[in-house]
């Protein structure tokens, strides 16, 4: 998991979308803050998803991973337009800490 968080790191900061496997699909996200969850300690990515498949079908919009789930991330090419219309840089999901956010 270190590893993935260190790409979703360096990805926001490098302004570059990610590609990550995630419950089924394949997801290109905006990375916009990595984190922990205050009360159950998960580590947690709330991004939003620009390309990609959905459980929800809503393949675009505001997504959080759960970082453990998560798999086959890598940074690409395409640049992200984060900061997106309604971003909050004090989610409230990140309440236990943040590594790294826009």
């Amino acid at each position: 998991m270190r590893q993935t968080i260190e790409i979703l790191c360096q990805a926001k900061t490098l302004k570059k979308c990610v590609r990550l496997y995630y419950d089924g699909h394949v997801r290109t996200v905006e990375v916009h803050i990595v984190g922990r969850h205050k009360h159950t300690g998960n580590q947690l990515l709330r991004g939003f998803q620009v390309f990609g498949g959905s459980n929800s079908n809503q393949q675009t919009g505001w997504k959080l991973f759960y970082i453990r789930g998560i798999s086959h991330c890598f940074m690409t090419d395409l640049d992200s337009k984060a900061p997106r219309p309604q971003y909050n840089p004090n989610d409230p999901a990140m309440a236990g800490g943040i590594w790294c956010r826009i």
